[in-house]
């Protein structure tokens, strides 16, 4: 059973939840942090660690794969969030992306864009390593902040 549809059925199990579902939600809550902390932080990366971030997430093309999908889900939040007038509560994501958060909401979804061009690539045939090399040079000129 992979992590989303875990998740899912945490959320259909009207409490009856065990501990490995709370150990494989916590290992989910984890790794969005991680990716959300990395994405804040590309920009300004240097790039040694950039290319071992790209070797480090591309190992397995499954994994990468809904990595790519966690970092859209959170720029995509962003540059909806940066639309609204009202800002959604405070969260640790928020406080992580927050430089994100003065970015033009045109600079965020082509940020999303260039994750759903990476992923399609990736489930493709491409190597995920190179594929991720390349995104994250989009992603630091794309998400830099002024």
């Amino acid at each position: 059973q992979n992590t989303d549809s875990t998740v899912l059925s945490l959320l259909q199990m009207n409490g009856e939840i065990t501990s490995k579902d709370l150990e494989i939600a916590t290992i989910l809550r984890n790794r969005i942090l991680f990716l959300a902390r990395r994405l804040g932080e590309l920009p300004h990366m240097p790039m040694a660690q950039k290319l071992a971030l790209a070797e480090y997430l591309g190992k397995d093309r499954e994994a990468t794969g809904q990595d790519l999908d966690i970092m859209w889900v959170l720029i995509r939040s962003v540059a909806v969030a940066s639309t609204i007038a009202s800002l959604p509560k405070v969260s640790i994501t928020k406080e992580i992306l927050q430089p994100l958060y003065k970015l033009s909401p045109r600079c965020l979804f082509q940020a999303a864009e260039a994750l759903t061009t990476a992923k399609r690539q990736i489930m493709g045939n491409t190597t995920p390593r190179l594929c991720l090399e390349k995104l994250f040079l989009i992603l630091s000129e794309t998400l830099a902040v002024s």
